[in-house]
């Protein structure tokens, strides 16, 4: 028997379902996370983290207010394996020395360790990061197209711009590259 101030019977119920589901995340989430405070870190991860499965751990932590111990263990791997590679590009990276005199053409001999593109107002605009036999890292935006995939050995000629700071990082900026892919 329903009441009789109900006007849309299935709707009225459809909102006591929702309400109650609400309620139960409600309590799901604080008990999870008063569990284990660090928690807070992980959702934190979870809502700055890139990935298809980040993404939808995230969704669920919104949706149920927790996560399965299988899914926060995943979650807790990822965040392990980010820090740990994070902590051994940050030590390689500290290596890194400027190379060549400002102003000066040289020869270069570099591998290819990223390569992005993007429209500016001006055309299309390339940022190309490089490194060196010893570790030494060399950028250089432009115009030019030196599109080398990761991994890929190059060797030519190009102006050293500047010598330049980035996150704690030396790096030497180029600029006029000419550069062709070595065998």
């Amino acid at each position: 028997m329903t009441a009789p101030w109900i006007e849309n019977e299935a709707a009225y119920e459809a909102a006591k379902e929702a309400r109650i589901k609400a309620n139960a995340r409600i309590g799901r989430s604080r008990r999870w996370f008063a569990e284990q405070p660090d928690r807070e870190q992980l959702v934190a991860f979870l809502r700055t983290g890139r990935g298809e499965f980040l993404a939808k751990m995230f969704d669920a932590v919104e949706e149920w207010g927790s996560l399965t111990p299988g899914q926060e263990a995943a979650v807790r791997k990822i965040m392990t394996q980010q820090a740990e590679r994070k902590a051994a590009q940050a030590a390689s990276d500290a290596t890194s020395t400027w190379i060549g005199e400002i102003g000066k053409r040289q020869v270069f001999e570099l591998t290819a360790v990223f390569h992005s593109s993007f429209e500016t107002q001006f055309g299309v605009m390339h940022v190309c990061g490089f490194k060196d036999a010893a570790g030494n890292i060399v950028i250089y935006k432009g115009s030019s197209d030196v599109s080398a995939e990761r991994g890929v050995r190059v060797i030519g000629k190009a102006t050293v711009k500047d010598h330049g700071v980035r996150e704690g990082v030396k790096q030497t900026i180029i600029s006029r590259p000419a550069f062709n892919i070595a065998n």
